[in-house]
């Protein structure tokens, strides 16, 4: 293996002054060089497993990565062919992170959005005050959960840097909306599963004095009519109910809310979906009097009224699922647009 590593060595010493165009072609032949090199003792060399670009991901860098699951997962009492088995699975998960993970490194480098070991200071500096520790503190309590303080220093440098890049690629591309809040809320708080639309209404109401008797319902029929002419002509809907209803809060016009179809009467259904927004219907004979509904809109959400305390925190979390989402769509545009070869 040592003729293996030999060539490792000087292929390696030579890669960066080769152009750029000639480099993956070279990197590939690496590879291959090293998966051929005849064993010469029992230590497990390392090789590459993934070219992004003209970068390359190396077993030791995926091993590494894997680490922390290879202890959870591969324990001491499993079979050996179920633990090498397991190995490959954890490995064949992994390997697609560390490309991303090179991708992102690469596009920060490119936008000059690296953080310094200053602004890295001053992150784990803030963690320990919100914590109550000093920097001795803070490093002991890593080292009994098993980090490094030099090991947490990367992981604050790369969050440092990937939120960064999100703020330049994604978030300000971002814009939750009060419907979206809205339709949020009357989801979860199980409001409704129903997602619209809805029909806003109002209604002029036309009662007979006696129900039960003709002439009165024909008097009502009479005014229901009337008051129908005159919203032909234009004259504004508030207006003609003053004029003809009676309700029971004085108000001439009820506004009876959002309604979703299947709500509403099937026979009033019917009437409502012809009309469109701003229109009213015919008049429509009820058991309980002469009735004239106005569409006021149509919308996607139920109106609910969301309580303030909640309102920052659905948006919150609305942003925060979009930019996740809208990240994820950066990240494979990015993909599609890289020379990326999987060797393992």
């Amino acid at each position: 293996m040592r003729d293996g590593m030999e060539i490792r060595k000087i292929l390696m010493k030579t890669i960066h002054v080769i152009p750029s165009a000639a480099r993956t072609a070279l990197l590939t032949l690496l590879s291959a060089l090293l998966l051929l090199a005849p064993p010469c003792g029992a230590v497990i060399v390392d090789r590459i497993v993934a070219i992004v670009n003209d970068q390359v991901i190396t077993l030791y860098q995926l091993e590494q990565k894997a680490a922390p699951l290879f202890a959870r997962y591969i324990t001491p009492d499993l079979p050996r062919d179920q633990a090498e088995e397991r190995r490959k699975e954890i490995m064949a998960r992994i390997l697609p992170q560390l490309v991303d993970d090179v991708l992102v490194q690469n596009e920060i480098e490119k936008k000059g959005l690296a953080a310094s070991e200053q602004e890295v200071d001053q992150a784990i500096k803030s963690i320990c005050r919100q914590n109550g520790l000093d920097l001795r503190e803070f490093a002991e309590k890593l080292r009994s959960q098993g980090f490094s303080l030099e090991k947490y220093r990367e992981q604050i440098k790369q969050q440092i840097e990937r939120t960064r890049l999100i703020n330049s690629e994604v978030k300000s591309k971002i814009v939750v909306t009060d419907d979206e809040i809205s339709r949020y809320y009357a989801t979860t708080s199980g409001n409704t599963s129903y997602d619209g639309p809805y029909y806003d209404l109002s209604m002029i109401n036309i009662a007979p004095d006696n129900p039960d008797d003709p002439d009165s319902r024909a008097a009502a029929e009479k005014r229901a009519v009337e008051a129908y002419k005159k919203l032909k002509v234009g004259t504004p809907f508030e207006k003609v109910a003053s004029e003809y209803a009676h309700t029971s809060s004085g108000e001439g016009s009820v506004h009876l809310g959002q309604f979703s179809a299947d709500e509403m009467d099937p026979f009033i259904r019917k009437i409502i979906v012809e009309l469109a927004p701003g229109e009213f219907s015919k008049v429509i004979d009820m058991p309980s009097g002469y009735q004239i509904f106005r569409l006021n809109g149509i919308s996607s959400t139920l109106d609910v009224k969301v309580p303030e305390d909640e309102k920052e925190e659905i948006r919150e979390k609305l942003y925060q699922d979009k930019m996740e989402e809208r990240f994820q769509q950066w990240l494979d545009d990015l993909r599609a647009k890289s020379a990326i070869r999987i060797l393992l």
